[in-house]
């Protein structure tokens, strides 16, 4: 696996060719469906993350990114293309070994993140990162579609969690 920065190249590109429920899931909170306009916001200042390759001189296959909200707190996500399962084992130990690490060293107390209610996936795959389902997030699409709050809490900070009331079932993996 290779980590790349976050170059406007590389984010279009996994933009342009992200798997189907990633693209429902970031156009049902875009302003816009443009890859452009969607890409062009990960490569400012205050964006921690990296773009994942599976070998040296591909093309990047998965983005990480978390933006710095205010003192303290992040928000974070992943999108992919159809080729995730290339990379997916090693980005899932790179996030727990190196990028939350970084998160708590630029001191987050709070990173948190966003998914489709009905993403079950990625939801399993956020909790194998450790993070926690605080809240159900009715209507929070643009569709109304309802998403689930996650996040990752220092631990100094007590965490008060809403369980979400939806229970899945079905086969683990990476998100």
């Amino acid at each position: 696996m290779t980590i790349l920065p976050l170059h406007p190249a590389y984010v279009l590109y996994v933009v342009e060719h992200m798997r189907r429920e990633d693209r429902e899931e970031i156009h049902a909170t875009s302003w816009t469906e443009d890859p452009r306009r969607l890409a062009t916001p990960l490569c400012q200042a205050g964006v921690l993350g990296a773009a994942i390759a599976a070998r040296p001189g591909e093309q990047a296959q998965a983005i990480v990114a978390a933006v710095n909200l205010w003192p303290g707190v992040w928000n974070a996500g992943m999108f992919a293309t159809d080729r995730w399962p290339e990379v997916a084992v090693e980005t899932s130990i790179w996030l727990k070994r190196k990028f939350i690490p970084e998160l708590r060293a630029a001191r987050a107390h709070r990173v948190e993140c966003h998914v489709l209610e009905r993403y079950a996936l990625a939801r399993r795959w956020l909790e194998w990162l450790g993070a926690t389902a605080e809240a159900v997030v009715p209507a929070f699409g643009r569709e109304r579609e309802t998403f689930i709050r996650y996040a990752w809490l220092s631990d100094d900070v007590p965490a008060r969690i809403i369980r979400a009331q939806h229970q899945d079932t079905g086969p683990a993996g990476a998100g």
